[in-house]
């Protein structure tokens, strides 16, 4: 992070934010993520609290990510069908 203000001084919160985004994002397209999201299963040793959160992750690296309300449509609605076997 200092390198970036030593390089970048006058870059801005909301910019760096931006730039670790977009370096950090995942390298799955949004169809691979989308597939994913829906056909992703519960472990018989994960709390529904993490099985939903794992779909909200998934769904943060879609484009728009959970800003989205599509992407959270696609996540929660995939673990009401699936959550329950």
């Amino acid at each position: 992070m200092t390198q970036v203000f030593v390089t970048a001084p006058t870059f801005i919160i909301e910019e760096t934010g931006d730039a670790l985004v977009a370096k950090f994002r995942p390298n799955l397209t949004d169809p691979e993520i989308t597939t994913r999201i829906y056909s992703e299963g519960k472990s018989a040793t994960e709390t529904y609290q993490e099985y939903v959160d794992r779909f909200l992750q998934m769904a943060d690296g879609l484009t728009g990510g959970v800003d989205n309300a599509a992407n959270v449509q696609h996540a929660l609605g995939t673990f009401l069908r699936l959550a329950w076997p």
